[in-house]
C-alpha cells in the first residue's frame, strides 16, 4: 500500500522480484503524489509488459450517498448536504472518510449549508498534493487560493510569482498539470481552486509574507482592470490582507 511513499531501495527490490518471476505483486498509490521518478519506474515495468496499471474511478455520487447512510444511519441525510460532500471529496474515500469523522451529525440533521471544516489529515495530503507539483503549477496554485474567486488566465498570471516571465508553452504546461492534478477546476469565469477544501488547505501552507504579496498582487491586478471589470470591494479586500 502507499507506493507513493516507497524509496528507490524498495522499487528496485519490486523489480527484481518482477523480472526473475519469483512473485506476483500487488501495490495501490495515490497517482497525484507519486514522483517523476517513481512514475518513470512504474512506466518502465509497464512498457516491458510487467505491470499493469489499473486507474481507479473515484467515487460516484450514489457511492457517496450509500456510504453516508451506511455510516450514519440515524441521520436525515438531504441532497444538498450529500452534493456537497461528493463535491469536497472529489470522489476520493480516504477523504470522505476524514470529513465524516470531523462533521457533527447535527449538520446533516439540520441541513446546515455551511462550508465543511478541513480535517487535519485532509489538509496534509493536499499539501503533499500541491508540493508534487512543479514550481510553475504550484504557483498558480497558491495564486488561486488567494484570489477565492475564479480568475482569467490573464489575471492569475500576474498574481502567480514569477509567471509574467514565462512562455505560452510553459503557461499552458503549468495550467494543464493543476488541472490534472485536480488543484485547479476551469469554468466559464476562470480558473479557481477545485474546491474550498483545496483552497484552504493550500493558503494554510503559505508563509505570511507570501500570503500578503500575492495579495498585494491581486489588488493591483484587479484594480487594474477595465473600467466595468473592477471589483471595488474585492479590491479593498486584498488590500487589506496584504
Amino acid at each position: 500500500d502507499d507506493l507513493q511513499w516507497c524509496d528507490s531501495s524498495t522499487l528496485e527490490l519490486l523489480s527484481l522480484l518482477t523480472h526473475r518471476g519469483i512473485l506476483r505483486w500487488r501495490a495501490a498509490a495515490r497517482g497525484h503524489e507519486l514522483t517523476d521518478a517513481q512514475r518513470q519506474w512504474a512506466q518502465q515495468l509497464e512498457h516491458t509488459g510487467h505491470l499493469v496499471l489499473l486507474p481507479l474511478e473515484g467515487l460516484s455520487f450514489d457511492a457517496v450517498a450509500q456510504c453516508c447512510r451506511q455510516r450514519m444511519p440515524d441521520t436525515a441525510w438531504l441532497e444538498a448536504d450529500l452534493k456537497r460532500l461528493h463535491a469536497a471529496c472529489t470522489g476520493n474515500p480516504f477523504v470522505l472518510n476524514e470529513l465524516l469523522l470531523a462533521q457533527p451529525e447535527t449538520r446533516a440533521q439540520q441541513g446546515d449549508s455551511q462550508s465543511l471544516s478541513l480535517p487535519r489529515s485532509v489538509r496534509e495530503l493536499l499539501q503533499r498534493r500541491l508540493r508534487a507539483l512543479p514550481n510553475n503549477a504550484r504557483a498558480l496554485v497558491e495564486a488561486a487560493s488567494v484570489a477565492v474567486r475564479p480568475m482569467p488566465l490573464s489575471v492569475l498570471v500576474q498574481l502567480a510569482d514569477g509567471a509574467s516571465g514565462w512562455s505560452d508553452a510553459t503557461l499552458m504546461d503549468a495550467v494543464n498539470t493543476a488541472l490534472h492534478a485536480e488543484m485547479l477546476r476551469d469554468g466559464p469565469d476562470g480558473l479557481r481552486c477545485r474546491h474550498d477544501l483545496v483552497r484552504q488547505a493550500v493558503e494554510a501552507g503559505l508563509t505570511s509574507a507570501a500570503r500578503q504579496a500575492l495579495h498585494r498582487r491581486a489588488a493591483l491586478a484587479l484594480g487594474g482592470r477595465p473600467e466595468g471589470k473592477a471589483e471595488p470591494l474585492a479590491v479593498a479586500a486584498h488590500w487589506s490582507a496584504a
